[in-house]
């Protein structure tokens, strides 16, 4: 089974971290289509011009992506 792990999720957020870890640990093939948009950042809406900005660099990031074939598309959080 190949499970796709997409989107700008905080790898290190608890929930991610384990339900991938659990899906491996299961034998479970995983692939991360991550776009950091989020690390470093303790308030991740804090209004700015920026914002935007970073928001659709990542959208458009995300959606150049190859996927090729998989079971499960998990979108995380």
């Amino acid at each position: 089974m190949r499970v796709v792990y997409f989107g700008t999720y905080e790898r290190e957020y608890p929930r991610n971290a384990l339900v991938i870890s659990a899906l491996r640990r299961a034998g479970v093939e995983v692939e991360e289509v991550h776009v950091p948009l989020w690390a470093g950042r303790e308030h991740k809406f804090a209004l700015s011009l920026a914002l935007p900005v970073r928001l659709a660099a990542g959208r458009l990031r995300l959606q150049r992506a190859r996927l090729g074939h998989f079971d499960v598309l998990v979108v995380g959080y």
